[in-house]
C-alpha cells in the first residue's frame, strides 16, 4: 500500500506546477505539514527530495525554494519540524 501511495505522489508530483507546493489548506497546512502530522516518513523524504528536483528544474520560473516548504508556517505558527517535534514524529 505505501508503495502505491508513493507511485501516486511521484505522479502527481511530476505533473503539478511548481506553486501548487506552497498550497495550503484552511489551517494554514503545506503538503509537508500534512505528511509529518500524520508521520508519513517515506512521504516527507519524496516531498523534499521532489520539490528539490523541480526546483532545480524550474529555477527561473519560481519565486520559492525548499527551505521555505521547511520553514513555511501554519496558522498556529508550527513550521512541519514544530509539527513533528510536538506529535512526538521525531523519525519524520
Amino acid at each position: 500500500m505505501l508503495n502505491e501511495c508513493l507511485d501516486c505522489f511521484r505522479y502527481l508530483a511530476s505533473r503539478c506546477e511548481p506553486e501548487l507546493w506552497f498550497q495550503v489548506d484552511q489551517d494554514g497546512l503545506t503538503v509537508l505539514h500534512l505528511a509529518v502530522i500524520s508521520c508519513n516518513s517515506s512521504l516527507v523524504r519524496e516531498i523534499l527530495f521532489n520539490r528539490t528536483n523541480v526546483y532545480e528544474l524550474k529555477r527561473n520560473q519560481q519565486q520559492h525554494d525548499s527551505a521555505s516548504l521547511v520553514t513555511a508556517l501554519d496558522k498556529e505558527k508550527h513550521s512541519p519540524l514544530h509539527w513533528a517535534v510536538i506529535t512526538n514524529n521525531l523519525e519524520c
